[in-house]
């Protein structure tokens, strides 16, 4: 590799980046939401003659954001997909698209889960804070109604398309392989782990969103990076997101159950303390 030095790319590329990708967001959501009343009745979505009233704007991308995610991510991923074919061809470790090993897979696997038990403690504690901190508790409620686009409530196939599969593609696509891939050019993997991390969560702009996704972000660089493979942080970002959006659903109304998946969550996250250390002295010493 050339010697790394910080350039004007290096924070050129990676702001730009995320700025295309918001605007890109933004364009997409605002488009869906002015050809909504035809298109819903021309997908059979809604029926013409039952004169419903639409939603204003906000709300109806809110509640339509499964779907706006797929719309937004098959402009985005072919997008990504050729700035990182191209830029692999100039240089090798720009992305690392090696075949995951099976040993790499379960502790991936075991790690994203032990993530959603960290993040049920974090909301547990905010949870407590608010009942004493209003400023706290407003920034919950903000966040509890943005979490209404990650309902089932367009069906469980748009909610996995949209939010388990697509929205972790084109994330991955942009943050592990851009923006990380052009930080290490410019600096050690660990700082480009970090500040791939940082910039992962001020990206979700929603003050607990970025307290919470912060410690995934970081996880999924340095699994990445351990591993080599991209489509590991791939799996990861899937199945949290999985766990995250279509499990609570799916457990909703049975206590029993949902105490069940935060249990086993909780204890993944504790095995999940030793496993990256074992990881990292394993592929150094392999």
């Amino acid at each position: 590799m050339a010697s790394r030095k910080l350039r004007l790319r290096t924070f050129l590329i990676p702001l730009s980046m995320i700025l295309i990708h918001l605007l890109v967001i933004d364009i997409v959501a605002n488009l869906y939401a002015q050809s909504y009343p035809w298109l819903s009745v021309l997908a059979g979505w809604q029926n013409e003659a039952a004169g419903l009233v639409y939603p204003d704007t906000p709300s109806l991308i809110l509640s339509e954001y499964p779907r706006i995610t797929v719309f937004y991510g098959l402009i985005l991923i072919p997008i990504y997909s050729l700035i990182l074919f191209f830029r692999h061809k100039n240089r090798q470790d720009a992305i690392w698209m090696g075949r995951p090993r099976y040993h790499d897979l379960v502790p991936a696997v075991i790690v994203s889960v032990g993530l959603l038990g960290v993040t049920n403690l974090l909301f547990s504690g905010l949870l407590r804070l608010g009942e004493s901190l209003p400023s706290v508790q407003r920034l919950l409620e903000e966040y509890l109604e943005q979490a209404e686009a990650f309902s089932p409530a367009l069906g469980y196939g748009w909610l996995i398309a949209g939010i388990t599969l697509v929205a972790p593609i084109s994330e991955e696509l942009l943050f592990r392989g851009i923006i990380q891939g052009e930080l290490r050019r410019a600096m050690p993997e660990w700082l480009a782990v970090v500040t791939q991390a940082v910039l992962f969560a001020l990206f979700h702009m929603q003050a607990i969103q970025v307290l919470y996704v912060f410690l995934p972000a970081l996880a999924l660089g340095a699994m990445y990076a351990l591993t080599r493979s991209f489509w590991v942080p791939v799996l990861m970002h899937v199945v949290f997101n999985f766990l995250g959006s279509v499990v609570p659903a799916l457990v909703l109304g049975h206590d029993n159950l949902s105490q069940s998946v935060i249990w086993i969550e909780i204890g993944c996250a504790a095995v999940s303390v030793a496993i990256i250390p074992y990881l990292y002295h394993r592929h150094r010493q392999g």
